[in-house]
């Protein structure tokens, strides 16, 4: 079950609450929050420091006790009552929009601490991961609400930059943690006493045996303990050791998937707060519901850092064979596109430029049909675009004249092109942004 379920209740909200996520990418990870537990409950594998365990054990109890609250009074509840238009009653009185506004305010201060004085330790990990998975969660359920109850967008991109924030702080975390977690190392020279005794009773020369001994205070659940590790005339570094370990733990495997999953929500957050909200949900395949001839697009790779289709402006060209590029994203005529109802094949699209207008429209080569750029505009197969769901906020776009087996790419190289379909392929799926309405004349 995911979010499409609410169009069976209020067709526009589903849709909205469909390009944030899906169902279990939304309350899968509040339920999975006690799996976390293990890393900010108090026990002497923790790295703090006394004069921060106070400030730790108040931050980690007012995060556990937000995340109970969820979990409590708030999953099963919107399960029998998707947030709706008919449901914003039994909402307000359920959970309050006030409350939940007032816990957000909440959430911010407990992220404020853990991503900032927060020792770096793993529980700070675990809580970073919490406190941001909570705030996505709460800031959707809030967007939806007054979606539903105003039948507007609060025109803010507040969730998509609560998600950069969070994947900026995960990415950080492990940095913070080589540092902190060497510090409870220390190094000591193994000495020997060589000659002494006898008669004399002198007590003899003390000389050093070429051996580092690591001395270890902790044992933690990420990389382990390094105590009584030893090194041969070669002096510890300590930090390294700790990078080197982590690097093969279950931990860096856990933070390469968070991260993968929160680019993933950015992309979907970032098109539901871009794109108008549709007059229907957009659960099949039909483009024609969700995207409107009246509005700029900019054509955007589903993949970090999401650059953009543009034009190469080339004035000897420009009017017969205009050549394309992926750039940063940018408000420029050469990256606004305009997706035209094709009037010649049913189902499929035309898409031109705001720099070139629609005398130039997207189009393969007849002599290679994986190469796209701009042509002169007519009555050809090669400019006939089908616009495809992937079912994960982003779209895939296939070309009559290449056929349905090849999709537009960005490739590994950046090199625009027309490839083999490949399910997973994120190169071949596009997020397409909507920027503005079109008031410019000739369209």
């Amino acid at each position: 079950m995911d979010w499409v379920a609410l169009g069976a209740v209020g067709t526009w909200v589903g849709a909205a609450f469909t390009a944030y996520g899906k169902y279990n990418e939304v309350f899968g990870p509040a339920k999975e929050i006690v799996d976390w537990n293990r890393y900010i409950v108090a026990s002497e594998r923790r790295i703090i420091t006394a004069i921060n365990q106070a400030q730790f054990q108040k931050s980690t109890r007012e995060l556990n006790a937000l995340a109970l609250w969820w979990n409590r009074d708030c999953v099963d509840f919107l399960k029998k009552n998707p947030i709706s238009p008919k449901n914003i009653e039994a909402i307000d009185k359920r959970i309050d929009i006030k409350n939940l506004e007032a816990k957000i305010g909440a959430l911010d201060e407990t992220i404020l601490y853990f991503a900032g004085d927060a020792p770096g330790d793993y529980g700070t990990y675990g809580a970073l991961a919490t406190a941001y998975t909570l705030m996505y969660i709460f800031m959707t359920a809030r967007e939806t609400y007054f979606i539903a109850k105003n039948n507007e967008k609060s025109g803010s991109k507040a969730i998509s930059r609560t998600i950069a924030a969070g994947i900026t702080a995960i990415k950080a975390w492990p940095a913070h943690y080589f540092v902190e977690r060497a510090k409870h190392m220390s190094i000591e020279i193994e000495t020997k006493h060589q000659g002494g005794g006898g008669i004399t009773g002198r007590a003899g020369n003390k000389r050093t045996t070429g051996w580092y001994i690591v001395h270890d205070t902790v044992n933690d659940p990420a990389v382990g303990t390094f105590n009584d590790k030893r090194f041969h005339h070669v002096f510890p570094n300590t930090v390294q050791m700790v990078t080197d370990q982590y690097k093969i733990s279950e931990t860096a495997k856990a933070v390469s998937t968070l991260l993968k999953q929160w680019e993933k929500l950015h992309a979907q957050a970032l098109q539901a707060e871009t794109s108008p909200l549709p007059s229907s949900t957009p659960q099949g395949v039909n483009p024609f519901k969700v995207f409107e001839s009246t509005n700029w697009y900019r054509l955007q790779v589903f993949l970090s850092p999401y650059p953009a289709i543009g034009v190469v402006s080339n004035p000897s060209t420009n009017k017969t064979d205009a050549q394309l590029q992926l750039l940063p994203e940018a408000e420029v005529p050469g990256q606004l596109w305009q997706l035209r109802r094709s009037q010649t094949s049913i189902g499929s699209w035309n898409l031109c430029t705001l720099l070139l207008g629609t005398s130039m429209c997207l189009d393969v080569y007849g002599d290679d049909k994986t190469r796209p750029h701009l042509a002169p505009a007519g009555n050809f197969s090669g400019q006939q675009w089908q616009i495809i769901d992937r079912h994960d906020g982003s779209w895939s776009l296939a070309n009559s004249y290449s056929g349905p087996s090849l999709l537009l790419d960005a490739g590994s190289s950046g090199e625009l092109r027309l490839s083999e379909r490949q399910e997973e392929s994120r190169t071949q799926k596009w997020i397409l942004f909507s920027t503005r309405k079109i008031t410019e004349e000739g369209f």
